[in-house]
């Protein structure tokens, strides 16, 4: 009897062991908070206005953020706190005309991430370069969405940490095309770096994004969508079933 209940104990330490391994790569909704980005990601409810085909600088902003908030508010400068969303109301802003809405991002732009972000992209890659309605390449038909090539938010990415990130030191790069895209994500996530990522539906509807969870049981990715009508935390491959591209940051704070 005595063997027996120490080999039941043996049993039951074995078992318990191997749950708190598991609860700390399940992103179960009650395991998974020890994970700070899936944290923070999975309640982000304030990102800038997804208008006008601006997907790419959205998920930009929203990342910046987010190192920002990990680092106790020291990447940042003081002049961008507070201020990742619009003081317009959505319906204003879906109204704008192309030129409108870029004046209105000229305006904002020494104090707003995304409005930044954008004008950095246009004086650098003439984003209007369609016509004085077109903020990039034809969405649909139709000239009013604003459209950036990965090559490109990359190029805008790195302007933005080398002059306005003084005080942090930073690895930035791009995994583009390749078999080995969903691995590379998978361990990166694994190592705590969410990624921005641009994902298409059979080649079609691309958007740009975060994802920031990965469940090694379901083998699942996960990501916030950063739209009106926002999911913070869906699986990505019920959306979209090719990844086109990544670009991860990796930032340390030198202080």
């Amino acid at each position: 009897m005595k063997k027996f209940f120490i080999l039941f104990t043996l049993l039951l330490l074995i078992t318990l062991t191997s749950c708190s391994n598991k609860a700390k790569i399940i992103n179960t909704e009650t395991l998974f908070l020890n994970n700070f980005a899936t944290n923070y990601f999975y309640n982000l409810s304030k990102f800038p206005y997804n208008v006008k085909g601006s997907c790419g600088y959205v998920a930009i902003s929203s990342y910046l953020m987010y190192f920002d908030t990990l680092y106790d508010g020291k990447i940042l400068p003081q002049k961008f706190k507070n201020n990742n969303g619009f003081n317009l109301d959505i319906d204003e802003v879906k109204n704008m005309s192309i030129s409108e809405y870029y004046n209105y991002l000229i305006e904002t732009k020494d104090t707003n991430i995304h409005s930044n972000l954008l004008v950095r992209a246009n004086e650098k890659y003439g984003l209007l370069r369609n016509s004085d309605t077109s903020f990039g390449i034809l969405y649909k038909g139709k000239e009013s969405r604003i459209d950036g090539y990965y090559s490109e938010l990359q190029a805008i990415l790195d302007s933005f940490i080398s002059e306005e990130l003084s005080d942090c030191s930073y690895k930035l790069e791009t995994i583009r095309v390749t078999k080995n895209v969903r691995n590379s994500l998978i361990n990166l996530l694994n190592n705590g770096i969410p990624t921005l990522i641009s994902a298409s539906k059979n080649g079609r509807l691309g958007h740009d994004f975060i994802c920031y969870d990965y469940d090694i049981l379901s083998d699942c990715l996960y990501g916030i969508t950063l739209t009106m009508d926002n999911y913070n935390h869906f699986v990505i491959s019920s959306k979209y079933n090719i990844m086109d591209e990544i670009i991860y940051l990796d930032v340390s704070n030198k202080e």
